[in-house]
């Protein structure tokens, strides 16, 4: 198992401004473009990381135990205490037929949204214009705690 990166809760601060100056300044033009909902999935886990950190007061994600390290945007929401949810999305059906016969996991769960648009992978365009509208309502609601 390879050891994870750590960071303070300033430097997650300082990523979380960076990246959603990037998503607010780009998730209003359509169609989205690809990598901008990848660095609003960043703010959002950065932003609640932060989060995690001030409300369990410690300095570095080093002092977190694991289950506090994941990806998964829900299980974050609700140990933050942010009473919001994102629903499961559809994943953009594969183009080649081959690709269609493999089992390609088509529901995209909040632990997933990280992964799938890291390795380029897109929701269905309807989806997409969801997600970024939930993930647009939780970027506020974290600037709103960090009182930024």
């Amino acid at each position: 198992m390879t050891q994870k990166l750590h960071f303070s809760h300033r430097e997650l601060k300082s990523a979380f401004s960076r990246f959603v100056s990037i998503s607010k300044n780009t998730s209003t033009s359509l169609p989205i473009k690809k990598d901008f909902p990848l660095y609003t999935i960043y703010a959002v886990e950065c932003g609640l990381r932060y989060l995690l950190l001030e409300n369990l007061r410690k300095d570095t994600t080093e002092r977190l135990d694991d289950d506090y390290l994941t990806h998964d945007l829900n299980y974050l929401l609700k140990i933050v205490g942010i009473n919001k949810k994102l629903p499961p999305f559809q994943r953009k059906a594969p183009r080649k037929e081959s690709a269609k016969k493999k089992n390609i996991e088509n529901n995209i769960t909040s632990g997933k949204l990280h992964e799938l648009y890291r390795y380029g992978g897109r929701l269905d365009s309807e989806c997409e214009n969801d997600l970024m509208k939930h993930l647009l309502v939780i970027l506020t609601k974290i600037e709103e705690l960090m009182r930024i």
